[in-house]
């Protein structure tokens, strides 16, 4: 499958406190109860992709305490999980936007500490997704344009899963706005696992035929003369040895239910409490369950539950 693209576009629409994104393939788009994010969903056989599309409101230099991320955080939390709960497949998330932020996690060394304390909400947001930003640090993207000259970084990319990002980089056209739109490419190729080895079933390997095989392959023993000849010896040994063992040990065929600690004399116990329980439920039936005869199953039965 090949690479697709997703260009966030938020800062065309600030001036009507709403975000949006373009992205070059047909994706769902999915609710999300604020009006400052765009959402969409991008899946595969094996995974969905939810992409926002993000706008925060700047927080006002002298009532720092009037703004909060938290509503719009809040409302990104909830989409993932109700994507998550409605969709089986791994998710991945992608949040792009103009998040009026100030970080040295994204924008450089020089910020002032009362900007980096604004940000700590959405620095716990990060952490609690594991969202790493996909832009260099320290990419300047908003000039603004009643102070020429300066620059800062506001504008994010950021994921929980970079190893599906191609490239990211600011966008080549500004279409007459103070902000850099960010363009970036991801890979929906769908991820293989590796094939896990299955584990040997070693208590019901056939110790006959692997003593067997080993003789046969061993061949005759040669007289040991020297250090080396010893070590080859050994090594030859263990070779064929393994090999054996290998070969005539069956694999063992978990199920999704499977216990490494269920052990087939757990198996035993099982089958035989299921006969006793059987066994008193039917006298129950029959008889009663305060009957001798159905308090004895009962007894038999709690019994085997704790051999």
């Amino acid at each position: 499958m090949p690479a697709h693209t997703f260009v966030n576009t938020a800062h065309r629409a600030y001036a009507h406190g709403v975000s949006t994104a373009a992205v070059n393939i047909q994706p769902a788009i999915i609710r999300c109860d604020h009006p400052d994010i765009t959402a969409i969903k991008i899946w595969t056989a094996d995974t969905q992709i939810l992409l926002f599309s993000v706008y925060l409101l700047s927080v006002p230099l002298y009532a720092p305490n009037e703004i909060s991320a938290e509503p719009t955080l809040t409302a990104i939390q909830n989409t993932i999980s109700a994507a998550r709960r409605n969709d089986l497949r791994s998710t991945s998330v992608i949040l792009s936007g103009d998040f009026n932020r100030h970080h040295p996690m994204w924008g450089g060394n020089h910020i002032q500490p009362r900007f980096i304390e604004d940000a700590s909400e959405l620095i716990t947001f990060f952490q609690e997704h594991n969202l790493q930003t996909c832009l260099p640090r320290g990419t300047a993207t908003f000039w603004p344009l009643n102070d020429p000259g300066k620059s800062t970084t506001i504008d994010l990319t950021v994921t929980d899963q970079p190893g599906l990002l191609i490239k990211c980089h600011l966008y080549h056209e500004n279409y007459g706005s103070d902000h850099r739109g960010t363009y970036s490419e991801w890979s929906l190729k769908p991820r293989h696992k590796p094939t896990a080895k299955a584990r040997k079933a070693y208590e019901r390997a056939d110790w006959d035929k692997i003593g067997t095989e080993v003789l046969q392959r061993i061949g005759p023993w040669k007289d040991i003369k020297t250090r080396s000849a010893l070590d080859q010896t050994v090594e030859r040994l263990t070779e064929i040895t393994a090999s054996a063992v290998e070969n005539h040990t069956p694999n063992r065929r978990p199920t999704p239910y499977s216990k490494r600690w269920f052990t087939p004399d757990l198996k035993v116990q099982q089958t035989e409490v299921n006969h006793a329980r059987r066994r008193w439920q039917k006298s129950c039936a029959e008889y009663g369950r305060d009957h001798t005869r159905s308090v004895t199953l009962f007894q038999e039965m709690q019994q085997k539950r704790r051999a």
